[in-house]
């Protein structure tokens, strides 16, 4: 579970790459693609990414807290069912500020990666530049992006149901469709 936020980031980049050279017409190969990605390590990704691994253990974290803090002393085995206790008062209560809390913490990792990864991958400059700039992109044009989140998230949801097969389809579009964003951004910006 802990790797989802690096594995993400890593596949990302390799989509976002693969994105770059068809936009240059430069050809597309597999074992390019994947030397490009390795020779990313060495440089400002990965504080990114460990930025972005924190951010999802302290989500972590909260998560646990918020259960302990509503559900903690409730007890949850095979004797009592778990909707009994989730469909209580305290379980709808840590339910919703869960859900709102993980939706903060999702928003703050989407304002810094949508544009923030794909500029690490597209130029030599520093993770917090990158990230900086894809805040202020997003808070640029809040709403525009709110719409994408959402619709990124409703489609990822739909992509798992098939036993996560869909996601094979879902993951490359979007990352295609992130890199076109960011260089819409680009040509903005320069």
């Amino acid at each position: 579970m802990l790797a989802f936020p690096l594995i993400g980031t890593l596949t990302s980049v390799g989509f976002y790459e693969v994105s770059r050279r068809l936009s240059t017409n430069t050809p597309v190969k597999l074992s390019e693609v994947i030397q490009f990605v390795w020779s990313l390590r060495l440089g400002q990704l990965p504080w990114l990414a460990t930025l972005i691994i924190v951010i999802f253990l302290f989500w972590l974290f909260l998560g646990h807290m918020i259960f302990a803090l509503f559900l903690g002393l409730s007890p949850m085995t095979n004797v009592t069912p778990s909707f009994t206790v989730l469909l209580s008062f305290e379980g709808i209560m840590m339910i919703t500020l869960g859900t709102i809390i993980g939706g903060l913490f999702a928003s703050l990792v989407f304002a810094i990666g949508i544009h923030g990864i794909p500029m690490l991958v597209d130029r030599d400059i520093d993770f917090i530049t990158a990230i900086l700039t894809s805040i202020a992109a997003v808070a640029d044009s809040f709403l525009r992006y709110v719409l994408w989140g959402l619709f990124i998230g409703f489609v990822t949801f739909l992509a798992m149901l098939p036993f996560f097969f869909g996601l094979f389809i879902a993951m490359p579009i979007f990352g295609h469709a992130t890199w076109h964003l960011y260089e819409r951004l680009s040509d903005e910006t320069v």
